[in-house]
């Protein structure tokens, strides 16, 4: 037996190096592609049990916690009866991960396809609190 102990480990090499090593690549690159599409939206309310309404979607009463997604504005309405209602609007911006494309795609242009998907943005603000003032 003439094998040499560098030669077992031959194919596990070829293998990382064909495989692993360009999914790695593109992951580190393009990670807005695989980032979640939603965030998490924290609404709270003095007085608590206000009707918490998200694009018309009624998502529970405060305070609330539910996931909104992170490429499309989001309209927060929230009412309680003898209460005057308020609506809240979010806005999206590029996210940490987004800015990392942008950097990332100046060096290669693979990152770019990371801004197609909602992993590149986030939606601002994330925590919404408001003081419902007395109904006339």
């Amino acid at each position: 037996m003439n094998s040499r102990p560098d030669e077992s480990r031959a194919p596990l090499v070829k293998w990382t190096a064909r495989i692993l090593v360009p999914a790695m690549l593109m992951y580190s690159t393009s990670c807005s592609l695989v980032s979640a599409r939603t965030q998490r939206l924290t609404v709270s309310s003095t007085p608590d049990g206000a009707e918490v309404f998200v694009n018309g979607e009624l998502v529970g009463t405060t305070p609330v916690q539910t996931k909104i997604n992170r490429r499309d504005d989001s309209n927060i309405m929230i009412r309680k009866e003898g209460y005057k209602t308020i609506t809240k609007t979010t806005s999206r911006e590029l996210s940490g991960v987004g800015i990392v494309d942008v950097i990332f795609g100046c060096i290669w242009l693979v990152p770019f396809l990371g801004l197609l998907g909602d992993g590149a943005y986030k939606q601002d603000p994330k925590n919404v609190s408001v003081i419902l003032p007395q109904a006339s």
